[in-house]
């Protein structure tokens, strides 16, 4: 079933007064002091995830080039109700072909569920993050309850030369600041989306994402070439919400039309004036429409770690 909501979603934000504006730089201070660090080690290496709030748990994971702290705005806001696990990049003991990089993320992903939280949780990805969760839920469809997948995809498609750029960045050990007009391609793809009231709340995406490693990133991207879930996507049963962001650009919206034509319980929705960073740039809607998504309910499960 595909439900498409994305002719009455937008009107309804849009009539609706506009929240007290966070102070990002309190709360991402105030998240720091109060998340918790979770080490879980597999024999392939070790996952981390940051745990902030208390409540129904909610596992986030973030797209190719994104850190935990990205998502403090959105926990801080949901902190009441859920008890949100952002998951951080694994850890390798041995680095993994591009072509397994997704696969073995989620077969930790598994683990760590089937140890912590084996009734099943709710998901959001974002990007990169919503093939690790579509890789999860074919493979472990009993630890995943519901899925919101943001500016998502099931495959990328990359021509050679794209290819090819990114098994040379594989062997760049820089980190993405350095990398030659990084900086001036973010202020291209993202300034726009940001609130124009907070100048600030901008450059804290650039010090968070100049800090990943160039090669870490170019593998992440390469496997999710490299790994294509499209066939199998009718093999997901569980409700898959997917949402569409302004400022995805043309590749991204075809690719999650490709992603809601092939999933069998699907609904979607697009939501305006956000960019691939909704939950730094408009929190609140999103804090909104994952209390509409993931309703809490009567008996949740209690993590284990």
């Amino acid at each position: 079933m595909h439900t498409d909501s994305s002719q009455s979603a937008p009107q309804e934000e849009k009539t609706e007064p506009c929240p007290t504006p966070l102070v990002w730089q309190e709360v991402v201070r105030t998240f720091d002091a109060q998340q918790t660090q979770l080490d879980f080690r597999t024999t392939g290496g070790h996952l981390k995830l940051t745990s902030f709030g208390s409540g129904q748990p909610l596992l986030f994971f973030p797209g190719h080039v994104a850190t935990p702290r990205l998502f403090a705005l959105i926990a801080w806001l949901l902190k009441d109700q859920y008890r949100c696990l952002l998951v951080q990049h694994p850890f390798w003991n041995k680095t993994p072909s591009a072509n397994k990089v997704i696969q073995l993320t989620a077969k930790m992903l598994s683990e760590f569920l089937v140890s912590g939280i084996p009734e099943g949780v709710d998901v959001f990805g974002s990007g990169f993050g919503g093939q690790v969760a579509l890789q999860l839920a074919l493979d472990s469809p009993e630890l995943v309850r519901k899925s919101v997948l943001q500016s998502a995809w099931a495959h990328r498609d990359m021509n050679l030369i794209e290819q090819t750029t990114l098994r040379f960045g594989t062997c760049l050990p820089s980190s993405l600041g350095r990398v030659p007009l990084w900086s001036a391609a973010q202020v291209q793809n993202h300034r726009l989306w940001f609130p124009p009231f907070d100048e600030t709340r901008f450059g804290f995406l650039l010090e968070e994402t100049r800090q990943c490693r160039t090669r870490n990133v170019a593998r992440r991207l390469l496997a999710a070439c490299k790994t294509n879930l499209t066939p199998q996507l009718a093999n997901i049963t569980h409700p898959v919400h997917v949402l569409t962001c302004e400022g995805d650009g043309p590749l991204l919206e075809k690719l999650q039309q490709r992603l809601k034509d092939s999933l069998p319980n699907v609904t979607s929705e697009e939501m305006h004036t956000t960019g691939q960073y909704p939950y730094l740039t408009h929190p609140h809607r999103i804090a909104k429409l994952i209390r509409r998504e993931f309703p809490i309910r009567e008996t949740c499960p209690t993590p284990l770690f």
